[in-house]
């Protein structure tokens, strides 16, 4: 089962992929993880936890930080949508104004910002989810929704003014 690790650690054959992992007799193999000891893993373990806290500070202080990365996670794509709306106002300038030959680009740029605007709005949501701030996730929801409402209204507007 175990055939394409090296053989041995003398051994100069590389294996499949450049793996550095070493033959070990299946038995012995299936009875460590991956070949380690418990013992080796709870030192990993400790070492990690270490290097956690000391990125990281208190648990109290980690707790914040994790809660301030979900709360900037539903911000970002929020950001996306507001750009989008830009986007789709726009388009419909380059409709109105531009080439009457190329209305039809400006109709697809609009609606290709619709559907961003739409898949940044369903990131906010989902990362919505995971925060626990009841305010906050309140601002953001009606913010997202009025949003939304606006880029459908406005996707309307614009293509309104191309005539196929």
């Amino acid at each position: 089962m175990f055939s394409w690790f090296k053989k041995d650690k003398t051994d100069k054959e590389v294996s499949p992929g450049g793996s550095s992992i070493y033959r070990h007799d299946e038995d012995a193999f299936s009875k460590t993880k991956m070949g380690y000891s418990d013992a080796s893993i709870e030192g990993v373990r400790e070492i990690r936890g270490e290097i956690y806290d000391e990125y990281f500070g208190t648990s109290a202080q980690a707790e914040t930080a994790v809660k301030d990365a979900i709360k900037h996670a539903a911000l970002v794509p929020l950001e996306v949508a507001r750009n989008a709306l830009v986007v789709i106002d726009l388009a419909g300038q380059a409709i109105l104004k531009g080439n009457k030959n190329a209305a039809s680009d400006g109709a697809v740029a609009a609606m290709n910002a619709r559907t961003a605007a739409l898949a940044a709005l369903y990131n906010v949501y989902i990362n919505l989810s995971s925060v626990d701030d009841v305010g906050f996730v309140e601002r953001l929801t009606q913010e997202a929704k009025v949003l939304q409402n606006q880029v459908a209204e406005k996707e309307k507007e614009v293509l309104s003014h191309v005539s196929v």
